[in-house]
């Protein structure tokens, strides 16, 4: 009898025992297999390549030569070029790295009078071109020094935009100086720019004008010689 008690009294200990661990081995947490992160993947499409140029050429009389600068604007950098002839005749070619914006190329210094091309080839880092031309005479008439010491080149341009209307204008000096021009409406000056051109052709602006109105852009120069000249350009926004 006392066998069979003991017997009993093992069997119910090594059931505790097994369901504990049963319990335990049910209680374990259990971990999903981490999924992969998806590919991502995006496509971006650059703009494309252009080239324009920013204005005429830029043209001085320093004694017996000229001297020539040209402008454009690149929207990448790369691999340029600019050839100059003369008539039929190959006067020149520079090569250099352009970069992205405004570019100005020169002074090419000329000491001769005639018809002169520079063509500009431009090839970006992803093999598109774009090429200009400028073409001008010297001593043809057009493009000679100035008979006034200072003289107004068209009319202003302004063009409307989102943000109101942009403005330039443009004129000539025959002397370099410090010049003053000023934005103004029914007589209150609303923005004033200090700046010192040289001699030749000079674009001012771009100004900005939010509303609509009647306004006056005033240049005062002081050239080398000391004296001071002034233009006022009528500007109408519409």
């Amino acid at each position: 009898m006392r066998r069979l008690f003991l017997l009993a009294l093992i069997a119910a200990v090594v059931g505790v025992f097994a369901s504990s661990a049963a319990v335990r081995r049910a209680a374990a947490p259990t971990f999903a297999q981490a999924a992969e992160p998806a590919p991502l993947t995006s496509t971006v499409t650059a703009p494309p390549f252009q080239v324009e140029k920013v204005g005429e050429a830029l043209v001085r009389h320093v004694g017996s030569t000229w001297r020539v600068s040209l402008r454009f604007s690149a929207t990448a950098p790369g691999h340029a070029s600019m050839a100059l002839t003369r008539g039929p005749n190959p006067v020149q070619t520079v090569r250099f790295e352009s970069g992205t914006g405004i570019v100005t190329v020169g002074p090419f210094v000329l000491t001769e009078p005639g018809q002169y091309l520079f063509s500009l080839r431009v090839t970006s880092l992803s093999h598109a071109t774009g090429t200009l031309l400028w073409s001008l005479c010297l001593s043809c008439g057009a493009l000679k020094p100035p008979a006034a010491p200072l003289r107004k080149l068209g009319e202003p341009s302004v063009t409307k935009g989102t943000s109101g209307w942009t403005v330039r204008v443009r004129f000539e000096t025959l002397r370099a100086g410090t010049a003053t021009i000023r934005l103004v409406k029914d007589g209150e000056t609303l923005t004033t720019f200090t700046f010192k051109p040289k001699a030749g052709v000079v674009i001012v602006g771009p100004f900005v004008i939010p509303t609509a109105g009647t306004y006056q852009l005033v240049l005062r120069l002081t050239d080398s010689t000391g004296k001071t000249r002034g233009l006022t350009w009528p500007i109408v926004a519409k």
